[in-house]
């Protein structure tokens, strides 16, 4: 979101294939375990920065963007796509014990 965000955007749309993690990110299920709860805190933090945002689930085969994104996360030897913008954050975005409002 931080990237999207300095880009200027006005309006996010999340695209996952995961329903889990549309369903967090709207508030439908509830996040279990510290870190979840606080990266869940971050995000809804980051979503009032913008206008909108919206979240859906997108089958895993329909979601060819997502795929390429996941495997150069993980190192998966895929070349990164021109125009992407990517941050390498070498630790944690959040901090386990810290208060999270």
């Amino acid at each position: 979101m931080k990237v999207v965000e300095e880009l200027g955007a006005d309006f996010l749309l999340v695209m996952s294939d995961s329903q889990l993690v549309t369903n967090q990110i709207s508030g439908s299920y509830q996040d279990k375990g510290d870190n979840m709860v606080a990266y869940l805190a971050r995000v809804w933090e980051a979503m009032t920065r913008f206008k909108g945002v919206k979240s859906e689930q997108i089958p895993q085969e329909n979601n060819h963007r997502t795929y390429i994104l996941a495997k150069i996360a993980v190192g998966g030897g895929l070349a990164l796509p021109k125009g992407v913008p990517i941050q390498l954050i070498p630790r944690s975005s959040i901090a386990i014990g810290a208060e999270v409002s």
